[in-house]
């Protein structure tokens, strides 16, 4: 079995439980890629993917519900609006062990899941929107990361050329696996075999919200245009997607920075059941 396919099947089969802040300290680089729409964009991904997990914390035009106060973005030292999780090793890309589960917003997404379990049935309608509300914006995000060369605009800096670290939304990185299944598990990626593909990014029609992309890979005549790194692309320094968007946030200021509401949720599920703190907590109620 290809090394490309043993990452997919990992990829796939993982089991989905409960990053991201900037911390690159090198030059101000345009090293992020954006699919521009509407046209093929044309990339050389280099090396296998990153997966790392992450919450989005901000507001959302999607929902009404609010996880942190406003204020908790705004002034000397602003919370990210979009954090990595603490309960996933971006080394090892998989969960940490229960007993070092930390992330506030898992632990929130986890006590509105157990709330809804335990006394869904006598829930009235506010309540049970409150909570699936909590849940939903608290889950956590997989997303997926290469190095690529941006062959349409491969400089980072005017002059300079480099890898550029570009994310593959879920939708996407369907495709992708897909058409390295079309092709026997071909490792597009590969810094001497590869080849280039091409990227298609349009809004989806009508007044659906968000994205449908396209991917086919780059051909010459009536074959794959194999692009083979040069040895001034393999010089090239590799930024590290682990270090960009693996730091984890202060976990204290994140409990701090809740609404008053998610952080009584937060107290509610950290009560052991049985336990008379439970009572004083009110565990297994909505807190409000």
């Amino acid at each position: 079995m290809s090394k490309m396919l043993d990452r997919i099947k990992a990829f796939q089969n993982r089991a989905t439980e409960q990053g991201a802040t900037p911390a690159y300290s090198g030059q101000k680089e345009d090293i992020f890629y954006d699919f521009a729409e509407g046209t093929p964009n044309r990339i050389r991904l280099v090396g296998t993917w990153v997966t790392l997990r992450s919450h989005w914390i901000g507001p959302s035009k999607f929902s009404a519900v609010k996880l942190f106060k406003d204020s908790a973005f705004t002034g000397d030292n602003p919370i990210k609006k979009n954090i990595c999780c603490a309960d996933f090793d971006s080394q090892t890309e998989m969960p940490v062990a229960g007993e070092n589960r930390e992330c506030v917003v898992c632990r929130l997404h986890a006590a509105a899941n157990d709330i809804l379990f335990q006394s869904g049935k006598d829930l009235d309608k506010e309540q049970t929107d409150f909570l699936n509300g909590i849940a939903k914006a608290a889950k956590f995000r997989e997303r997926i990361f290469f190095l690529c060369i941006d062959r349409d605009h491969p400089e980072i800096l005017p002059g300079k050329k480099g890898f550029k670290v570009v994310e593959f939304p879920k939708p996407l990185f369907e495709k992708f696996t897909d058409l390295a299944g079309q092709y026997n598990d071909f490792e597009f990626y590969d810094e001497a075999d590869g080849c280039d593909l091409l990227v298609t990014k349009r809004p989806k029609p009508g007044q659906q919200k968000g994205f449908d992309y396209s991917i086919a890979v780059a051909t010459a005549g009536r074959g794959f245009a194999f692009t083979p790194l040069t040895a001034e692309e393999k010089a090239y320094e590799k930024p590290d997607i682990r270090k960009i968007f693996g730091k984890k946030p202060d976990q204290a200021a994140l409990l701090d920075a809740l609404t008053e509401d998610c952080r009584e949720l937060v107290d509610i599920g950290n009560a052991p059941q049985g336990d008379p703190a439970a009572k004083d907590a009110g565990a297994g109620e909505v807190p409000f």
